[in-house]
Formats: structure tokens, C-alpha cells, sequence
């Protein structure tokens, strides 16, 4: 067989083999800046000294014999910098090691190229760089990609590129191989595609690692410290083309394919931020523990432990059961407002639901109401001027007696809980819940303050609408919405998906119970069959997989990440989301059941289809005027807009939020 039958897989290397933690490549001069200036070799501002540094390398590739090289950019760095002699060669040096650094595996070609070499086909890499070729080599060895006696083409050696054609020319002249035996893969639309194909060569576009539309997002809000933006989308295609390698090894579908780049894009980057705000305002704080609460607080929690709670901040983070269910009805200590606050909250209160947010059953309810007057069906929904008299007869006997007795039962239930967690140790804590109205954070104070402990309470929320406090002391700081705090991030906390970004893998908690001398939650369901049928696994390993990934790319270069910053990648990726979501999206994310209230006895879509004239009705006017008894629940217009065939609508419905916000400030 002649050399030129065997074929030749071509492998482009950059944003094909391999791409860098910055979502922009020439972000990582910033870290070489930074390098320099502490080797007291840069005398300019960073900023100042990178537009230099890509002014030179521009120059040279275009002016050059169509390559530029690292030894010849950093020798006229040095002559304009008057670097002494060796510096330019020091300097370059460590651009070398800074950008091998920055270096991360794509890992969607590697089942494909190995398969090439068991079948006899030969691999070169290709590409057109300005690193020398040894450094380019050390690279794909670290990864894994090149074996010992497979060729590297690279611009900066041959004096020859890619996209002029040449470089694919040395490629056939060293190996022996014509084009119509050659294979080429690569992410560059001309270097990559047009000018392989003049040449007869098969040439494939590779898009995996090309920045979608929430990673552009982020990188868009610039630089910031320390290239923060970039970085941040990174970990977010990072995370991205985890997932989708991981699923091409799996039973994949679509479902869960649009799960898993949605949590990478959205909802690991949003509870990320909100976890890294948390830690590091507990950590100024000094506050050395932190009781996540059941159930959004679960992939919280583990997102905390992958951002090294404990290692890098000292903080002791737990896991603490809780539920409207398990804490409100214990908290009730001497009926007050602030315990019909949430026992009337709804507009559907009914005899059945009211005895089951107070732990009662109906029949108990009931016989307590023999004779006052109230006749009305245990389902049936009370009236304004009903609840009025079921209010007044619960703060008289026997009603009265009965709901304390009840709450007493459960509250020592639920402080023996706390005892064992450690609430009671004295160390200075805090909790942590998505939002909205503090009333958990109301409801644990009460108790507290009960069992004779009645210091303040601390409390982190990604947002809040208003602050429910047991005492005038207690704090309470939302990230993301705080009322205290004017932002602009309102119609962005949209409450029903952020929980839904939240959803724990566990049933609601009930209430508390001893059993092995452990005092356990009382769980509805021990798992959230719902939730998991729908991919709920696959939307913890996508959020931790971008956790993982901010750790150990993002937190090293960028240790302490501004909290404007990063609520300003919370807004971007949520606008894009909530206002702009494709139909995949809508479709994935607007079916999952939503369960109401404290019960969680009825479940209803997040965005269900309309019909055309509802939509329209709801598209221009919104969800708070001209709804009809008929109207279905909507939490998220845009995506029941887009599921309902009318995604044109909303772009009016981002302007008419945009008004909405102005207004309100």
C-alpha cells in the first residue's frame, strides 16, 4: 500500500482539542501582565501594556510571512519596554507557562480520534499560532492528545498558515498524504473550512466550544478584576461541554440535553454567584457556620462544599431540615399577626387546607367549630367575612387551647431537632434560603426565643420581597432583591423558577420524630419522584459540575469576586432566560410541575400553553390586569408565549417590564 492511501485524520488544536478557562483567548494577557508587573518588568498599566502586546502580534500576522511568533513579539516588546538584556526571553517565557496553564481538554473528539488509530489512520495536529511548537507539543502530551511519534504543524515554526493554505501543504509534503485522503476538523470557519476544501481536503466544522448565547452574555460585561467576566464564561462552556460529553456516554435525549446546558448556562452560574456572595459576606462577618435550609438550601449546600467552604473561609456548613410545614405551625407561641400572616396567606383558604397548615386534621378542626356558626364544607373556599369569624374564634377557647396544644407538641419536636444540630452550641450562625418573605428565618427566632434563647437571627437570601422578623434585631440581606437596597433586579427574581433551579432530590419536610435516638425529618416522600423523572439528577450534575469548574479554574485567579459583579452575571443570564427563552427551553422547563403554597396539595405547570386570544390578552397587558376566572396559572409569560406560538410577543413583554421597573423606582 503507497503512503498516500492511508488516511490522515487533521486536527486543528485550539477551541478544538484544546480551549483556555478564558471564554476570550486574549484575556489571558492579563494574567501575563500581572506576572510582569510582579517581576518589576512592566512599567505601564496592564491595560495599557495588553493593547500593546495585540497591537504587535496584529502587525506581525499582518505583515509578516503570514505567522507571527512569541520569540519575535516579545523582542520588540523588550526594545520599546528597554527590557535589559534576557529579560524579553524571561518575559516570554512566562506568557508560556501562563498560557499552558490556562489550557483545558475539549473532550468531544477523543472516542473519535482513538477510534481513527485503531483503524490504521494516521493524526497531525494543525495549527496557527504564535507559540513555538515544543510549548504547543507539551500541551496536547499533558491532555493526552498527541502520541510520541504523531506530527505537530504549528504556523510560528513553518512560517505558514492554515488559513492562506500553506501550512496544509507542509502537512501533505511531510506526511506523504494527498488532500482527498485527509480528514481535517477544526473550529475556524475559513482556516478550518475554505481553505482545506480548495485544496480537496474533507474538511468538518467543530462548534462545540463556540460561546452560546449566555456565555457571550457574561464575557460581555468586560474585563473587571482580574478578567473576572471571561473567566466566569468559561467555567460556564467548561461546564457545558462537561455535560454534553458526559450525556454522548449515556442515554441521552433531548430532554435532558436541554437540562444539562440550561443548569451550565443558568442556574449554575446564578446559585453559584448567590453561594460565593454568601460565603464571602459570612466569612466578613465572621460567622463560622451556616445551616443551609431544607429544601432549596440542598444544591446550595453542595455547592458550597465544591467552592471549599470549609477550606478556603473556616466555615462549618450544614444541612438543616425545615419547611413552611415543619416551622410555622411549631412557631406558634401566643396567637398573634404574625402567625395569621401566613395561616390566611392565599386566596383560597379553605376549613381542609387551614387544618392542615396547622398540623391538625379536618375532623379536629371541625368539632372545635360545633356550634359557631361556620357551616361551610371542609373543601369549600371561605369567604372574606367566614375568615373574619374563624380569626376571632381562633383566638378564644376552644379553638385557641386546641392550636397551641398542638403547636407546644410540635415544637418540642422541633427544638430537640435544632438541639442536635448544634443551633444551641453558641456559635455564631447564620442561615441560608433562596427567599422571599424571611417568614422561616420569623418562625425559627419564635422558636428560639421560646426555648430561652432569644439572641438575634442572621439570615442570607438569594432575594426578598420583605423582611418577616420574630425581633427588631434579627438580620436579614438578600444578594440578589433586597427591599432595603435599590436594584433594578426585581422582574428578574422570578420566585417559582429560581426554586425550580432549587428543586432538592427529597419530599417536602412534615415535621420532626425520634427514632434510633436521632431526632429525623418526617418526610412527605422520602424522593421528589416528580422532580427526578423530569432530570432533576441531571440539573445537580450540570450545577455542580460549573461549581467544581469556578473552584478550580475561576477562584484561583479571582479570590474574592465583586458582589456587583456578580449579580451583574445573575441578571445577564437570567434576562436572557426569562425574557428571551427558546422553545426547547420553554418547552423543558415550562412543563415542570409547580406544587402551591404549604401543603403542596395541588401541582400546575410554570408556563402553560394558552390558547391564541389568552395569550395575546396576557402578552399585552401582563398577568396582574384583565385576567379572567379561566385563566390558568402563569409564572413565567414568555416561555407560555413561545409554547403558545407567539414568541414574537415578547419582546414587548422585556419592554413593558423594562417600563414597569422604571416606574417603580
Amino acid at each position: 500500500m503507497t503512503s498516500h492511501a492511508v488516511p490522515l485524520l487533521s486536527l486543528d488544536v485550539f477551541d478544538t482539542l484544546l480551549t483556555r478557562v478564558y471564554a476570550r483567548p486574549a484575556d489571558v494577557f492579563f494574567e501575563v501582565a500581572h506576572a510582569l508587573a510582579a517581576q518589576d518588568l512592566l512599567r505601564e498599566a496592564p491595560e495599557a501594556w495588553v493593547a500593546r502586546r495585540m497591537a504587535v502580534e496584529a502587525k506581525m500576522w499582518r505583515e509578516g510571512a503570514g505567522s507571527a511568533r512569541l520569540e519575535d513579539i516579545y523582542a520588540e516588546l523588550g526594545e520599546a519596554a528597554d527590557w535589559a538584556p534576557g529579560e524579553a526571553q524571561r518575559a516570554c517565557g512566562a506568557e508560556i507557562e501562563i498560557e499552558l496553564a490556562s489550557h483545558v481538554p475539549i473532550p468531544q473528539l477523543r472516542a473519535r480520534i482513538e477510534a481513527w488509530r485503531r483503524a490504521g489512520g494516521t493524526v497531525a495536529f494543525v495549527s496557527d499560532m504564535y507559540l513555538p511548537g515544543a510549548a504547543l507539543r507539551r500541551s496536547l502530551e499533558r491532555h493526552g492528545w498527541i502520541g510520541h511519534n504523531e506530527r505537530l504543524f504549528v504556523s510560528s515554526d513553518h512560517q505558514a498558515t492554515k488559513a492562506r493554505g500553506l501550512l496544509f501543504g507542509r502537512v501533505m509534503s511531510a506526511t506523504g498524504v494527498a488532500a482527498r485522503a485527509i480528514t481535517h476538523i477544526g473550529d475556524n470557519p475559513r482556516a478550518d473550512l475554505v481553505a482545506p476544501r480548495r485544496l480537496g481536503i474533507h474538511a468538518e466544522h467543530f462548534v462545540a466550544a463556540t460561546l452560546n448565547r449566555y456565555e457571550r452574555r457574561v464575557a460581555d460585561l468586560g474585563g473587571g478584576p482580574d478578567r473576572a467576566a471571561s473567566l466566569y464564561a468559561g467555567c460556564m462552556r467548561l461546564a457545558r461541554l462537561e455535560m454534553e460529553h458526559a450525556q454522548d456516554n449515556a442515554a441521552r435525549t433531548e430532554r435532558s440535553a436541554v437540562i444539562a446546558r440550561t443548569s451550565a448556562a443558568v442556574a449554575g452560574p446564578v446559585l453559584t454567584a448567590f453561594a460565593l456572595w454568601v460565603l464571602q459576606r459570612a466569612a466578613t462577618l465572621g460567622i463560622r457556620r451556616l445551616y443551609f435550609l431544607a429544601r432549596d438550601g440542598q444544591i446550595l449546600y453542595r455547592i458550597a462544599e465544591a467552592l471549599g467552604a470549609r477550606e478556603r473561609h473556616g466555615i462549618d456548613i450544614r444541612y438543616l431540615y425545615a419547611s413552611r410545614q415543619a416551622w410555622h405551625p411549631p412557631a406558634i407561641v401566643d396567637l398573634d399577626d404574625s402567625d395569621f400572616d401566613w395561616l390566611f396567606d392565599g386566596a383560597a383558604i379553605s376549613l381542609q387546607r387551614l387544618a392542615r397548615r396547622l398540623s391538625l386534621n379536618t375532623a379536629q378542626l371541625a368539632n372545635a367549630l360545633q356550634g359557631s356558626g361556620i357551616a361551610a364544607a371542609p373543601e369549600a373556599v371561605l369567604t372574606p367575612a367566614e375568615l373574619g369569624q374563624l380569626r376571632r374564634l381562633m383566638m378564644q377557647a376552644p379553638l385557641r387551647e386546641l392550636i397551641l396544644e398542638r403547636a407546644g407538641e410540635l415544637r418540642e419536636a422541633a427544638l430537640a431537632y435544632f438541639r442536635q444540630e448544634g443551633l444551641f452550641d453558641g456559635e455564631s450562625q447564620a442561615i441560608v434560603d433562596v427567599g422571599w418573605n424571611g417568614r422561616l428565618q420569623r418562625s425559627l427566632g419564635k422558636m428560639l426565643a421560646a426555648a430561652g434563647s432569644p439572641a438575634p437571627t442572621r439570615g442570607f437570601y438569594f432575594g426578598l420581597w420583605r423582611k418577616a422578623r420574630a425581633h427588631a434585631d434579627d438580620r436579614m440581606e438578600a444578594f440578589f432583591h433586597d427591599p432595603d437596597r435599590a436594584c433594578a433586579n426585581r422582574a428578574l427574581c422570578n420566585g417559582p423558577l429560581l426554586e425550580q433551579f432549587t428543586e432538592a432530590d427529597h419530599g417536602t419536610t412534615l415535621s420532626f420524630a425520634q427514632a434510633d435516638q436521632r431526632w429525623t425529618p418526617v418526610l412527605k416522600e422520602t424522593y421528589n419522584h416528580t422532580a427526578l423523572a423530569w432530570g432533576l439528577q441531571t440539573q445537580h450534575e450540570a450545577i455542580l459540575a460549573f461549581a467544581r469548574l469556578v473552584s478550580l479554574h475561576f477562584l484561583p485567579r479571582v479570590p474574592a469576586p465583586p458582589a456587583d459583579f456578580l449579580r451583574a452575571a445573575c441578571a445577564g443570564v437570567l434576562e436572557e432566560f426569562l425574557f428571551r427563552p427558546d422553545l426547547a427551553e420553554s418547552e423543558v422547563y415550562g412543563s415542570f410541575g409547580k406544587t402551591d403554597a404549604q401543603e403542596h396539595s395541588e401541582q400546575f405547570e410554570l408556563a402553560p400553553r394558552l390558547g391564541t386570544l389568552t395569550a395575546l390578552r396576557l402578552g399585552l397587558v401582563g398577568l396582574g390586569r384583565l385576567r379572567l376566572p379561566g385563566d390558568p396559572p402563569v409564572l413565567w409569560l414568555p416561555a407560555s408565549l413561545a409554547r403558545s406560538g407567539l414568541p414574537w410577543m415578547n419582546a414587548w413583554v422585556r419592554v413593558r417590564s423594562r417600563l414597569a421597573g422604571r416606574l417603580a423606582h
